[in-house]
């Protein structure tokens, strides 16, 4: 009896492990495309991906830091973007140049003072 009980906890103990395993999908298997902002300036900064006219925001890089971002999977049918720095509390708007990018793209920007 005792040996049947053995047996069956080995037998759950692989199914738990079995179950938990994560499968990897398309998506997870796909490149990350992401930008790093290297802002030199003073002011916070919230960055944007700019695909024709829609805005996408990716985040907020703080004054005289660096952060990087991914790059949202549907902004890459595009053929090129922008990225728009918009300064928090002050005046400006910074756009970059049109850039072409592709999926697994890292791509580096900086933010002059």
């Amino acid at each position: 009896m005792q040996r049947l009980i053995s047996c069956l906890l080995i037998f759950l103990m692989v199914l738990v492990a079995c179950g938990t395993a994560k499968k990897k999908t398309a998506v997870d298997e796909r490149p990350k495309t992401t930008v790093r902002v290297d802002n030199r300036n003073w002011l916070d900064m919230t960055i944007y991906v700019l695909k024709g006219e829609q805005r996408v925001r990716l985040g907020q890089v703080t004054g005289l830091s660096a952060q990087t971002f991914t790059i949202p999977d549907f902004v890459l049918g595009a053929l090129t973007v922008r990225f728009l720095a918009d300064p928090v509390g002050g005046r400006g708007n910074p756009v970059s140049q049109e850039i072409a990018i592709q999926p697994g793209d890292h791509i580096e920007l900086t933010i002059q003072p």
